[in-house]
């Protein structure tokens, strides 16, 4: 038996160079490349400084790898925190795939006329490489180089925002659930990991929900926030990355909003 329709009702991105759908859409129908050389202090070290095997393709005879990616720079100082359920500190101090995820939300949430709270019976769906992200990294430096016993070692004076980050070693599942906490949606809330199929396995799943009348409405999509040198050498090392260096991947992080179908005696 065929599966009833969905309705996409709504979308919101934060792309490289696109911070959202409109702007996406632009760049793909005037074939602009938004994938840019590694941004001056987006890594701890500079790119032509990296040697070795890291910094070379072994398919390729050891010609170095071009290092390129798309990168999300001007995001920060346009993200506005309020709005959300949960303080706007707690927002601030969370990593920066999960504000991307937020802010992606509120664009699918606005497009589709609903600027508030959500229904509860709503599903959160959401592709996430289990990737060790920059907050995590930055947590676990100072667990081991600033704070080595741990949480006892941490200065007293740290702000609500700085407390709020230990959430952030949490990088796989809970994106969705903060998502959840700060929409008010209490349906399913999870995320998974397909690689690069991530974002097409969370809108099959979040559709299933919504064909067994589960939920009324569904968020799905993905996001990828992970620490970026570690993709980079990690891919580099295994001659994975593109021989071109134009990035060409397919999990990102869209978000949609789809409501099911009316039933036929509502119409």
């Amino acid at each position: 038996m065929p599966f009833e329709p969905i309705a996409i009702v709504g979308q919101g991105c934060v792309f490289p160079g696109a911070p959202n759908p409109q702007l996406f859409w632009d760049a793909v129908s005037n074939g602009r490349d938004l994938t840019t050389a590694v941004p001056e202090g987006a890594w701890p070290v500079a790119p032509d400084q990296i040697t070795g095997p890291y910094g070379r393709s072994v398919r390729d005879g050891g010609k170095p790898q071009p290092f390129r990616g798309g990168f999300v720079t001007d995001f920060e100082d346009n993200f506005d925190p309020h709005g959300f359920l949960m303080p706007v500190e707690r927002v601030a101090g969370l990593d920066r795939s999960v504000r991307w995820l937020f802010e992606s939300a509120r664009q699918a949430l606005r497009d589709s006329g609903c600027d508030g709270p959500v229904a509860s019976t709503t599903a959160i769906v959401i592709g996430n490489h289990s990737y060790p992200t920059s907050s995590l990294v930055d947590l676990a430096h100072t667990c081991l180089v600033e704070a080595p016993m741990g949480l006892a070692q941490l200065p007293g004076s740290a702000t609500a925002t700085e407390k709020w980050r230990w959430a952030n070693r949490f990088s796989s599942g809970r994106p969705a659930h903060l998502l959840a906490e700060a929409l008010g949606a209490e349906g399913p809330a999870f995320c998974l990991d397909a690689a690069c199929a991530s974002s097409l396995y969370a809108l099959k799943l979040a559709c299933d929900y919504l064909h067994d009348r589960t939920v009324d409405l569904a968020l799905s999509g993905a996001v990828c926030g992970t620490e970026n040198i570690f993709l980079h050498l990690g891919f580099a090392d295994i001659s994975a990355l593109s021989r071109r260096g134009v990035s060409a991947p397919s999990a990102a992080m869209p978000m949609v909003f789809c409501p099911p179908r009316a039933p036929a005696s509502s119409r």
